[in-house]
């Protein structure tokens, strides 16, 4: 199993960020979720249908938990490589910019502030 924490594009599109779910049976979330998030990567060797516990620890490095979506997101980006492409592009170290996606449907959300802090 190799694990391309970090390495821009090594996911072909397949990482995604969730909701940890309570507990997983036959590949299905049961019991209702924990409020907290993980990145599951099927490229560096993780099932979805796995729970934090059945995956390896190095997997389970990856997964998180985050205890929020701002931060899950955050740590997408850098699993897939986005943080370091931005601060490449930028020739500096910046605050890790807003993902134009999930901050434009930050934004449609009803009641939340016009950009997450």
């Amino acid at each position: 199993m190799a694990i391309w924490h970090g390495v821009a594009g090594h996911d072909n599109g397949t990482a995604i960020l969730r909701a940890q779910p309570v507990r997983m049976i036959d590949g299905h979330a049961d019991g209702g979720y924990t409020g907290r998030y993980e990145v599951i990567c099927p490229a560096c060797g993780d099932d979805p249908n796995l729970s934090y516990d059945q995956v390896p620890p190095e997997l389970q490095k990856i997964r998180g938990p985050r205890e929020s979506l701002l931060n899950g997101l955050a740590a997408l980006d850098v699993h897939i490589g986005l943080a370091d492409a931005a601060r490449s592009k930028a020739g500096r170290s910046p605050p890790l910019p807003p993902h134009p996606s999930w901050l434009d449907a930050w934004a449609a959300c009803p009641g939340t502030p016009s950009r997450p802090d």
